[in-house]
């Protein structure tokens, strides 16, 4: 038989084939492979670029691909890369994974199972219903939300914790004195430590003096500073410091999917798409309404919010970002510099939608700070709002109260962001990095109003997350690299009198 596959765009209305010793137009494909007919028939989109492939049934035998991707590369391409569907057509022809999953597999679906086997399995039909129902490039848009909840790098004020070793391991290095290292010690410190968790972690994230964990199980540990039951952990002594992480005792019918921490609250997304607050909210963080103000038990968003399904959520210090599964951002907390969007600058104490910018925008990823608040739509384009510090990259200092669209990167596909203290952080789909606001290291004086491109990164960028003074990045490689204020070992580096790394650097003892 043939080793070729005729392939028509439903866009174009082209017919081509694909042959012996393609080369993928992508540069992170670009290497000469062997193609063998795949037997599927399947729709898939990237970007907008829809494909229908008819190839012959071939048995398992006669199928022999050149090179084989690991799962998180693969993934990584089909929901970060704008690939063409020729590109597409050939890596699944050419790919040992999917030639192994030959029988019924197209790369939708495959990620669908690998995306969703997290989640309940009473909830398996429900998910697979919703997917079956929808065009393909909402397939992916929503694969892509709901993947973004596995979160592997996450910066507090003055911590970092991370998920390793294809995550197998959690980590975390910096300030520990309430804890929040979860290493079962008090006290800073500067070497990567292990964090006692159970296996299985699938996100991590760290808040002012607290940290969190969600497991593949769907439970929640925490640790670290409880002062104001940000831990949610009502019977176990409120207000103390956990120094090892504690399960959070949600009922068994709650599967938690994503944890936020912030400074005093903490929030939980649930796989039924359902909000969860805890801790402290006087400046309505807790998004609860106007009555309640603490909660040391983690309690759901009111009922009005029955009728959207959230797949993301993002802290600030006091305020929250939530993107729906159709791409719409509710805000609430604190609104003092403009950083919930809505046009003014009052707290809201129950979540509202941002309207002002995103009438015909999909929302798909979100970064927040202090005092500002950074959303990602489909087309990798940047919208900013909050206090003009330089972090809102437009070339001002002016406080912004609805989000503007990030003209400095203008025809750089942007697929995630970091926000910190007066300054931000933009990775591009092709693994390139660039900052505004206030500098650190040798740039400590420079208040850069524009990104502008990180210089001399030895290799792309996974993941970015931003302290009260310092940055680390991971590669896509799994390396760790970070910048900045070291007073408490939050770079993760040894210097001289905790002095500050003026450069980034690789973290040598991971």
């Amino acid at each position: 038989m043939e080793r070729t596959a005729i392939y028509r765009d439903n866009v174009s209305g082209k017919m081509f084939s694909c042959e012996e010793g393609y080369t993928f137009s992508s540069p992170l494909l670009r290497k000469r492979s062997l193609l063998n007919t795949r037997p599927s028939s399947y729709l898939a989109a990237i970007n907008n670029s829809v494909l229908t492939t008819d190839s012959p049934k071939l048995s398992p035998s006669s199928v022999s691909p050149c090179f084989t991707l690991p799962r998180e590369i693969w993934l990584l391409i089909l929901v970060n890369y704008g690939l063409s569907g020729k590109d597409l057509a050939n890596l699944e022809l050419s790919c040992k994974w999917f030639t192994e999953c030959w029988e019924e597999c197209s790369l939708i679906e495959e990620a669908a199972r690998l995306i969703i086997k997290r989640y309940k399995r009473a909830r398996f039909g429900e998910l697979t219903n919703r997917l079956c129902a929808m065009s393909c490039k909402e397939r992916l848009h929503i694969l892509n939300k709901m993947e973004k909840g596995s979160c592997v790098l996450a910066a507090g004020s003055y911590q970092n914790i991370a998920l390793v070793d294809n995550n197998s391991r959690v980590i975390s290095w910096g300030a520990g004195i309430f804890g929040q290292l979860g290493n079962g010690v008090s006290g800073d410190q500067p070497a990567l430590q292990n964090v006692q968790v159970p296996s299985n972690v699938v996100q991590v994230s760290a808040g002012c003096g607290h940290s969190g964990v969600v497991t593949e199980t769907g439970e929640v540990f925490v640790c670290g500073d409880n002062r104001y039951g940000q831990l949610g952990l009502p019977n176990t002594g409120h207000g103390q410091h956990f120094l090892t992480p504690f399960k959070v005792g949600f009922s068994s019918s709650i599967h938690v999917l994503q944890i936020a921490c912030g400074s005093s609250h903490t929030m939980f997304l649930s796989d039924m798409g359902k909000v969860y607050s805890v801790g402290q909210g006087d400046s309505g963080q807790l998004g609860l309404g106007p009555h309640i103000k603490a909660t040391v038990v983690p309690t759901c968003l009111p009922l009005q919010y029955d009728e959207f399904n959230f797949t993301l959520i993002v802290t600030g210090i006091a305020h929250n970002v939530l993107i729906t599964e159709c791409g719409k951002a509710f805000t609430c907390g604190l609104g003092s510099v403009g950083q919930l969007g809505h046009g003014g600058t009052k707290n809201l104490s129950t979540p509202a939608q941002v309207t002002a910018f995103v009438r015909d925008r999909i929302i798909v990823n979100a970064a927040a700070s202090v005092c500002h608040t950074i959303l990602l739509d489909s087309k990798g384009d940047v919208f900013t709002c909050g206090k003009g510090e330089g972090t809102l990259g437009h070339g001002d200092t002016v406080i912004r109260t609805i989000p503007k669209r990030l003209e400095g990167l203008e025809g750089i596909p942007i697929s995630s962001a970091a926000a910190g203290v007066c300054r931000s952080v933009f990775i591009s789909r092709d693994g390139r990095g660039y900052w505004c606001g206030v500098g650190m290291g040798s740039n400590k004086n420079v208040v850069q109003t524009i990104p502008i491109e990180m210089a001399g990164l030895p290799e792309p960028l996974a993941a970015a997350a931003i302290g009260n003074s310092h940055i680390v990045l991971r590669t896509r490689s799994g390396r760790f690299m970070s910048m900045g204020n070291n007073g408490r070992h939050q770079t993760g580096h040894v210097t001289p009198n905790n002095s500050p790394v003026l450069e980034y650097t690789y973290i040598n003892n991971q």
